[in-house]
């Protein structure tokens, strides 16, 4: 009797977990996905692009080719139809190795706060200052130990963050790499 009552209790016990579990599990909803996106005034160009090294080993993220006089615009992604781009904030950094290539530095070329951007102007990604010191430094262009990351953060109802990366390339490497991609898709 006692053995019977301890399985049925083990039984139970088994059951309620699980069910406990799933309903747990069923409450947890997705995240909103992000409302912003930037669109280029170039022609969409794909391009691996490199992402840090802040572990072992150096990352790469899909990213877009763009060149050192790019601008961008703010496009609501209709994903959620209260998004307010006053909430919105950029920061753009170029990421490079560190001299004995051990891990990566992250240096912010510029900046848009909440309140600065809106959806119907463009945007350089670049001051001319920061292109100039930039390319003095050796740093203007990419490779597969430099990019650029641009970090989208939107603080209303709920804080979210997106991150586009950058290939930045001479206006000729861009027009090779479109005109690469065009062949590949053929």
């Amino acid at each position: 009797m006692i053995k019977r009552f301890t399985k049925i209790f083990i039984l139970a016990a088994v059951l309620l977990f699980a069910m406990a579990l799933t309903s747990f599990a069923a409450g947890k909803e997705k995240p909103a996905p992000f409302p912003f996106t930037i669109e280029l005034d170039l022609e969409h160009c794909d391009r691996l692009c490199y992402a840090g090294h802040p572990g072992s080993t150096v990352q790469y993220r899909d990213g877009l080719a763009a060149t050192p006089d790019t601008s961008f615009r703010v496009i609501n992604t209709g994903t959620d139809s209260g998004a307010d781009v006053s909430h919105l904030a950029i920061d753009i950094a170029i990421i490079y190795e560190n001299e004995d290539q051990s891990g990566s530095y992250r240096e912010t070329v510029r900046s848009f706060k909440a309140g600065d951007l809106n959806q119907k102007d463009n945007f350089a990604l670049f001051s001319e200052n920061a292109i100039k010191s930039l390319a003095d430094r050796g740093k203007l262009y990419s490779d597969s130990l430099k990019g650029v990351e641009l970090t989208m953060n939107y603080d209303f109802r709920e804080s979210k963050t997106k991150t586009v990366y950058l290939y930045i390339c001479t206006e000729d490497d861009y027009f090779d790499y479109l005109e690469r991609m065009y062949e590949e898709e053929e």
